[in-house]
């Protein structure tokens, strides 16, 4: 099945270059609207993700070349 469509509001600049990228490609403009809908849908599908907050991050060992991390980051931070 096929829609026909118009749509307002659509930004000038991301539309010339849609567009543009459909031409350089040899793409339809459907075909190309109908990839992008696709994307955006599957953006939006994903589950959102766990706000993470301090108590999630678990420490991790860095051995020996990481001994001296904790000083080197704060020399570079904060000009030691």
């Amino acid at each position: 099945m096929h829609v026909n469509a118009s749509f307002r509001d659509v930004d000038e600049h991301i539309f010339r270059e849609f567009k543009s990228v459909l031409a350089r490609r040899g793409i339809k403009a459907g075909e190309g609207l109908n990839e992008a809908l696709a994307l955006f849908i599957s953006r939006f599908r994903e589950k959102p993700r766990k706000k993470l907050g301090l108590l999630d991050f678990k420490p991790i060992d860095l051995g020996k070349a990481g001994r001296h991390a904790s000083r080197e980051i704060d020399d570079v931070v904060y000009g030691g």
